[in-house]
């Protein structure tokens, strides 16, 4: 029995049918990334992790919750990490 994973996604996690998380990882296979380079593997399990967690910051009133957040996480984690593996 084949499976797709959009149903298994709605049904266990509540997502729709185009949820980010697929359509994340549709990027990164299309685009080849190297996650043999740390940088790379790191950005990406941090992005996952509190995007999945739920991760939120509160300040002065401001919130910012899940992908906005892992989004905002990974552009600066990428500007300050070195490039060296």
């Amino acid at each position: 029995m084949i499976y797709d994973a959009r149903i298994i996604t709605k049904k266990f996690f509540g997502f729709g049918d185009q949820n980010e998380a697929s359509s994340g990882l549709k990027i990164l296979i299309e685009n080849k990334v190297n996650f043999d380079n740390k940088k790379n593997l790191l950005i990406a399990s941090v992005i996952l992790v509190s995007g999945i967690g739920g991760l939120t910051l509160q300040v002065a009133g401001l919130q910012i919750t899940g992908v906005a957040f892992s989004t905002l996480l990974g552009i600066i984690l990428y500007q300050i990490l070195p490039e060296k593996d």
